[in-house]
This record gives structure tokens, C-alpha cells and sequence, in this order.
């Protein structure tokens, strides 16, 4: 149940741009789910999902109390009645009436985005009341329950996904964001939008829509664009902020930033094994700098953030060392991960094992990325590769050499029979290959033993 400021009926459908409702109610609830419990003044709002359609719960919510139905159909009723050609985008919509004086910083991009979400986060947190995004709900649903549940915050920091053309500026049009952050451009999704050009046509809708500053990679494609009366303001070599110096120990990532425009180099530690969040860091950075945060408050915010699940985070699990990036995969977060488990092991002094499953979303180019990931493999010296899925022979071809399981539980019988003791292994898939049912079974055996 999502608690709104106060409105009418009458004023949902002028709002939405609609006719108005036969009878007028109080609405201070809106729901999309007649599983939660109704209050005395409840929306209830028909959304479609992927197994059902809301619609098939309109009586049920009228028999719970739903003062107020919004629904795609047009249907006499005994309460209040909103029809609309789309609700989803009603309740896009709707929620952007709880943004008042809250500024909103979106945060975008091929991979990284969730990330980048969480140091901006816990940057500004440390100076300023914050509320962001939960985990990457970043659909039009989830966003739209992020902006309902601010509560006079100063900052927002909203996660906005896609899976083709206009779907950011949707979600950009509502949020109007203080400052609006593209972490990258890359091939994820490439089988919806078809070309990498899209995918950067597709991330640069947030631009428009920025009302203050956008922070983009250095590179030429971003230069080229227009910004209007925008601060645009470039990461990465050769751009406004930029690393000097990344080095890592057991626990945290070490960096020398240099911000040009400041002219001052400062060193921050980040509690990742992955070499990349330090480009990422440089995001949360310069975020914090236009928001008034002070470099200690930076600094601090960046050392205290927490990745999400699946994400990178580092396991002691018997004699090996894990690498849980199951949540998702892409052709470039692969590639760098790979780069991580490379210096990692090295500087260690331990045998680097990829687990690999398949990067999916990637359609007539998944032959190509799973082949070029088992040469990065090699080139970095990967000590071990073991693929499962449709396209592990591609990724072994490349490597020239590694294991292809027959499943989920042939993987964790390789680990424990064929893996050298005290090696470092990074397990990476996309989220449908479940690859974290390899760390759960793994630690269960060892657990056994």
C-alpha cells in the first residue's frame, strides 16, 4: 500500500488529463497489488504484468473498499471510475506529485547504473537526507514507486533502465532530473534496439530532460552532443575528473582522483574487488561535488557504500575465494570483471578460475561476445575456464581450451575435484542462468565435509 498526499478523483483524472469520474472520492492510498490490505481511502490502480492483468481484480478490489478504480476499460461501477488508454504511465504519472521540492538525480547506463546508484547514495547521504531507488527497481513501475514513497527528502537518486527507444525519456519527462548521469553506453539490450547506436540514442533521452547538470563518459560521441544551458561535465581520461593511480589490496580498491577543474588529486577507498569501480566511483565523486558535499564527506560516503547482491561481492568459502557477480551479465561488465579476477589473483599469489554462463539479450551477436570473452580469458591469463550454456563452446573456442559442464551441479563437482585449492573464482552470468544456485551448493558441500 503506497500512502500519497491527499487528492480527489476528480483531480486523479484532471491530473492524467482524462474525463472525469461519475461520483468523486478522497483518495490518501494507492495500490496495484489486492493482495495488501485496503485502507478506507484506496486507488486501486489495474496494471498489467507479465501473468496477469489488474483488470481481472477489479471486483475483488471494489469488495476490499477501493474508493477509486483507474483502469484501462470503461465500466459502470459503485465507486469512483477512471478509465485511461495506458495505466502503467498513470501511475508513472500520479507519482511524480510526491517529487516537490525533492531534487531528483538519475542515474542511467549499459552497466554500472545500480552501482553508481549506491555511491551517489551514500555520498550524499553522508551530508543530506537521501532516498534512492531499492536494488535496480528501474522500470517504469519501480521508478514510480520510488518517487511515491519520497518523504521531503533533499535528494532522490533514481535508477532508469530500458529495453528500447523512449522508454528513458518516459521516465525522464516525470522525474525532470536535477542532474541526470550516463555511467556508459554499451551492448546490452543490442537485441531489442538492434545497434549500439540506439542503445546510445536510447541512453541520451535523459539528457533533454536534465535540468541542471549531466555527467557523461570522455568520450567523442558524448562531446559531440548538444547541451543546451546544461553543466556538462566529462569522466574518464582526459575529462573534467580522472583516475591517476588505481591499486587494490584484500579488501578495498585504491584510487588517486584528479578533479581538473579544481586542480586537486585525492585518494579514495573503495570496498570492491572490482578494478572498474573506480571509474565509477569518479560518477559518485563529482555528483557529491555539485550537490555542496565536502571532500572528507566523499571521501567517506565512497569507503562506507554497499553493493547490492551478486554484485562483486567477495566469499570465503573453504579454501577458495569467490567472486559473487551472479546477478547479471554483459559483454563489458564480463570483460572487465575478467581484467579484476586477472590483477586480483595475481597480486594474491593464487589460480584465477572464470565460471562462466551465458550473456543473454545479445541475439545474432551472441556467437561473436561469448568468443571474445574466452579470448580476454586468454589474454589476461586466466588460469581455468569453465563455461555452461548454449554458447560455452563459443566462449571455449576463444579461450582455446576450458571445460564445458552438462549443469548447474556438474560445475560445483568440477570446483571441488579439478580446481586448485586456494584459487580465486569469479562466477558471472546472466540473471535467468541462476549460477547462484553454484555458490549456495558449493558452500552446502564444503559445509558438509
Amino acid at each position: 500500500m503506497i500512502k500519497i498526499t491527499p487528492i480527489t478523483a476528480y483531480e486523479i483524472a484532471d491530473f492524467l488529463g482524462v474525463q472525469r469520474p461519475e461520483r468523486d472520492a478522497i483518495i490518501k492510498e494507492i495500490s496495484i497489488d489486492t493482495r495488501e490490505g485496503f485502507g478506507e481511502n484506496t486507488c486501486f490502480i489495474a496494471i498489467d504484468g507479465k501473468r496477469f492483468s489488474g483488470n481481472d481484480f477489479l471486483n475483488e478490489a471494489i469488495e476490499k473498499g477501493a474508493k477509486c478504480i483507474v483502469s484501462n476499460l470503461e465500466k459502470a461501477a459503485p465507486v469512483s471510475f477512471i478509465s485511461t488508454f495506458d495505466t502503467k504511465k498513470a501511475f508513472l504519472k500520479l507519482s511524480s506529485r510526491e517529487i516537490k521540492n525533492t531534487k531528483i538525480i538519475a542515474v542511467t547506463g549499459s552497466v554500472g547504473k545500480t552501482t553508481v546508484k549506491e555511491m551517489i547514495s551514500s555520498v550524499l547521504s553522508s551530508q543530506f537526507k537521501v532516498h534512492s531507488t531499492f536494488s535496480n527497481h528501474n522500470n517504469e513501475i519501480g521508478v514510480a514507486q520510488t518517487l511515491f514513497s519520497i518523504n521531503n527528502e533533499d535528494f532522490c537518486v533514481v535508477e532508469m533502465g530500458m529495453r528500447g527507444l523512449g522508454e528513458i525519456e518516459e521516465l525522464a519527462m516525470v522525474c525532470e532530473p536535477f542532474i541526470g548521469v550516463i555511467t556508459n553506453c554499451g551492448t546490452s539490450h543490442i537485441e531489442l534496439l538492434g545497434s549500439k547506436e540506439n542503445i546510445f540514442r536510447a541512453k541520451c533521452e535523459l539528457i533533454k530532460h536534465t535540468t541542471y547538470a549531466t555527467i557523461v563518459p570522455f568520450e567523442e560521441r558524448f562531446r559531440k552532443l548538444q547541451y543546451g544551458s546544461l553543466q556538462s561535465i566529462f569522466v574518464g581520461e582526459g575529462g573534467n575528473v580522472e583516475l591517476l593511480r588505481v591499486t587494490s589490496d584484500k579488501k578495498r580498491i585504491i584510487a588517486d582522483i584528479i578533479d581538473n577543474d579544481r586542480n586537486k588529486i585525492l585518494t579514495i577507498q573503495i570496498p570492491s574487488f572490482f578494478y572498474h569501480d573506480a571509474n565509477n566511483a569518479l560518477f559518485a565523486y563529482k555528483v557529491g561535488k555539485l550537490c555542496g558535499v565536502s571532500d572528507k564527506n566523499i571521501i567517506n560516503g565512497i569507503m562506507e557504500y554497499k553493493k547490492c547482491g551478486g554484485r562483486g561481492q567477495k566469499i570465503e568459502i573453504g579454501p577458495f575465494e569467490v567472486i559473487d557477480d551472479t546477478y547479471n551479465a554483459s559483454f563489458e561488465s564480463v570483460e572487465q570483471a575478467i581484467i579484476s579476477l586477472a590483477k586480483y589473483s595475481s597480486s594474491v599469489g593464487k589460480k584465477s578460475v572464470l565460471i562462466i554462463g551465458d550473456m543473454l539479450e545479445i541475439g545474432d551477436f551472441s556467437r561473436e561476445y561469448h568468443t571474445k570473452i574466452g579470448e580476454i580469458a586468454k589474454k589476461y591469463a586466466i588460469d581455468e575456464l569453465v563455461s555452461f550454456g548454449r554458447f560455452s563452446s563459443f566462449v571455449c573456442d576463444g579461450f582455446s581450451g576450458g571445460i564445458i559442464a552438462d549443469s548447474l551441479d556438474d560445475i560445483v563437482d568440477i570446483i571441488l575435484n579439478k580446481t586448485p585449492k586456494s584459487s580465486v573464482l569469479l562466477v558471472k552470468a546472466s540473471r535467468s542462468m541462476g549460477f547462484e544456485k553454484i555458490i549456495d551448493d558449493l558452500k552446502e558441500k564444503i559445509d558438509e565435509d
